[in-house]
């Protein structure tokens, strides 16, 4: 047990019973604080310093248009209903992946992503 369960453990053996009840909706709101943050999406500026692009995003990342975005499918995107989304981190991984340089086969030509 952590060091900060464990006072709280001892409050809960200790504390007179008329205050229990506050007490264990005081443990409510924390036990909910915890699994709100396990169970809603990480924030565009997640801690592990990647961010989610829009379409137009990826697109001017790669070096390509919006429309070859669309068709192809990318290991990096990820669909959140209708709404499409592309890891930064996951671009430049494949674009490095690529050695710097992105050849659209329709197109023939080298393009080199934005910065």
């Amino acid at each position: 047990m952590r060091r900060e369960t464990e006072s709280i453990a001892e409050l809960a053996r200790t504390l007179p019973t008329a205050e229990l009840p506050a007490f264990i909706g005081e443990l409510e709101t924390v036990k909910m604080t915890a699994w709100s943050r396990l169970t809603t999406p990480a924030p565009s500026g997640s801690p592990n310093g990647d961010r989610w692009l829009n379409v137009r995003e990826a697109a001017a990342k790669l070096g390509t248009s919006v429309s070859y975005v669309y068709r192809h499918d990318f290991p990096f995107a990820d669909r959140e209903g209708r709404r499409l989304k592309f890891s930064e981190r996951g671009i430049d991984a494949y674009v490095a992946s690529k050695n710097g340089t992105l050849t659209p086969r329709r197109h023939g030509a080298i393009l080199r992503p934005v910065d």
